[in-house]
């Protein structure tokens, strides 16, 4: 993992985008672009960061903060303005006081010690963020770290890999459960960073660049750990050529915007030598059709792809009834996975565009992923890459995939539901 770290580039990012009473906000801004610049570690608003410092109001008041990255904005791209500052010791006051809340309620606990207005929210991970007693906390997505993590067995892995330095907590539902939960594993001595399994990796430090290399130091741990270990498994290397597998898409793209329609009426493609070994071989369907990395990836792409089984691109006709039959069988597995958890629905019903897979996996041709707009397309693209390589490097080292179990990912689904107010509907 690349360290893109440069003293004189903070520095001039500081002078440029700094506000002149707040240098730790802008130093955590250029940290934060350095982490979003990188895929592997964060891409498309996952992961978020943080620091603890002085907020001074306009009546020259100076109140304890929290300053964090706000909720779904790119990391990539974010200016010292953009943070959220919020009421630390209120918040802290706050977050012990209570035992369980919603997201309704969390969301407006947040807007209460928010000091200044804004648009956007404070990431629902927040509580982690303040429960760290220490000044920088930097969480991320790293490729390397959930292929170490997201396994059976992941724990002892993570620290063959990164040493006792590093926690370990099993998946924990966002918000005030992996507060908790990372306050509980803090208690440890000599931590110097907790993976969270199914999710990432927090560090932290008493500046920006010390957590930044940290994160930096422990990614490459996990990529020289998995180095050393692959080849215990193989993926074959696929018959079909990038220049075929395009053709065919280019072929039936059409074809397959038709079938998504209205719903998914914009296709990104997904097709590389890496892709194609994966979807044409003989254990595709066990090794890549299984459930997501973390919550992020779930609320993009949902449980699963759908995986259209020895697809004929000899006879359109064929291929059609192959596909529809795909999306009918995808539809009645995800209705039964809502009917399992009827009671938790509580009368709530997604609309239609929640039963259309997100991701196709076709052999001989690739990954197509699909949405209502390009943008969207795109990140889903970008998202099933890392899905498709994570996977392939837990195989490849010799482990047993472990994702989201179906009751955590149920739940996330519900928070999204409630969040965009759904109407009640007969199940």
């Amino acid at each position: 993992m690349k360290d893109l770290w440069k003293d004189f580039d903070a520095r001039q990012f500081i002078k440029t985008h700094g506000p002149a009473e707040n240098e730790e906000l802008a130093v955590l801004a250029y940290a934060t672009r350095l982490v979003g610049a990188i895929p592997d570690l964060a891409m498309h608003g996952g992961g978020n960061t943080s620091c603890k410092g002085i907020f001074r109001t306009a009546s020259k008041d100076q109140i304890r903060a929290l300053f964090i990255k706000p909720s779904g904005a790119d990391m990539k791209t974010v200016f010292p303005e953009d943070f959220i500052a919020l009421d630390l010791l209120s918040l802290m006051k706050s977050l012990r006081s209570v035992r369980a809340h919603g997201d309704e309620e969390i969301t407006a606990m947040f807007r209460q010690h928010m000091l200044k207005p804004s648009n956007t929210l404070p990431s629902i991970e927040t509580p982690m963020h303040a429960l760290l007693e220490n000044r920088f906390v930097i969480h991320t997505h790293p490729s390397a770290i959930l292929a170490l993590s997201n396994r059976i067995g992941g724990e002892k892995i993570v620290t063959d890999a990164l040493g006792a330095e590093a926690g370990f907590i099993p998946y924990a539902s966002l918000g005030l459960d992996l507060g908790g939960a990372v306050a509980t594993e803090m208690k440890k001595k000599g931590l110097q960073a907790i993976v969270l399994s199914q999710h990432g990796l927090v560090t932290w430090g008493e500046s920006a660049k010390e957590a930044y290399k940290k994160t930096i130091g422990l990614v490459s741990r996990a990529e020289s750990h998995l180095k050393r270990t692959k080849g215990l498994s193989a993926i074959p290397e696929s018959k079909t050529s990038v220049n075929t597998a395009m053709r065919r898409y280019k072929k039936y793209a059409p074809l397959l915007t038709e079938l998504l329609s209205p719903y998914s009426s914009v296709l990104s493609p997904l097709i590389s030598k890496e892709i194609l070994d994966a979807v044409d071989g003989p254990k595709a369907r066990e090794i890549f059709c299984t459930e997501p990395l973390n919550p992020d990836h779930l609320l993009r792409i949902k449980i699963s792809p759908l995986f259209i089984e020895n697809p004929d691109y000899e006879n359109e006709d064929i291929l059609r009834r192959q596909i529809v039959e795909g999306l009918k069988s995808f539809r009645a597995g995800y209705a039964a996975y809502l009917k399992r958890h009827a009671k938790r629905l509580h009368g709530l019903m997604p609309d239609d565009s929640e039963f259309m897979p997100r991701v196709l996996l076709m052999p001989g041709l690739g990954a197509v992923c699909a949405a209502a707009d390009m943008q969207t397309a795109d990140i889903l693209r970008d998202i099933t890459r890392q899905a498709f390589h994570v996977k392939r490097l837990i195989y490849e080292t010799g482990g047993d995939y472990l994702g989201l179990s179906e009751d955590d990912s149920f739940e996330m689904e519900l928070r999204r539901w409630r969040k965009q107010k759904l109407h009640p509907m007969q199940l």
